[in-house]
């Protein structure tokens, strides 16, 4: 396997850093309305998809809905609305936690960002953190457990071409 280490990281509120997020830059246009992740939300904790710093889309998340426990799941939930993804332009799908309760997050690193070519997105997509809503920090050779739902393809052509619609 590529994969260095697995780790289920522990982090709430009051930590630093405060938010764990997928780092991403896509090649094409599409339209994002849901998310996944493998994670132990133990705690009330927000999803938040920004474009740099700024929040596009944010679901809230309860702990009372998400159960509890000592291990993690996979979460798949969607936003009340949808985001268009411009190409070529950082996101960051962020968890952050809204109490000093911790909340856990899968993650796994790699040796090198070149490992990271070996799976989807390639050295486009890694982990993000910050603290207080501050500037992003990038860790080129770790990404979290997390990803986004589309539903929505920008076909590439000009004119009357736009988003394609997956029928399903």
């Amino acid at each position: 396997s590529p994969v260095d280490t697995l780790t289920l990281i522990s982090f709430n509120s009051g930590s630093t850093p405060d938010e764990r997020a997928l780092r991403f830059n896509l090649p094409f246009p599409c339209r994002v309305i849901g998310f996944w992740m493998l994670a132990d939300i133990d705690a009330a904790a927000d999803v938040v998809l920004y474009e740099g710093t700024t929040a596009k889309l944010t679901k809230s998340l309860d702990s009372n809905e998400r159960g509890s426990g000592t291990s993690w799941g996979r979460y798949v939930d969607f936003f009340d609305t949808s985001q268009v993804i411009t190409k070529d332009t950082n996101y960051y799908l962020a968890l952050k936690p809204t109490t000093v309760s911790n909340v856990r997050l899968l993650q796994f690193t790699v040796n090198t960002s070149a490992v990271m070519d070996s799976f989807d997105g390639g050295q486009n997509i890694y982990l993000s953190t910050r603290s207080d809503a501050g500037a992003w920090s990038n860790t080129i050779t770790a990404r979290p457990q997390m990803g986004l739902i589309i539903d929505q393809l920008d076909d590439g052509v000009g004119g009357a071409g736009g988003m394609i619609v997956h029928p399903g």
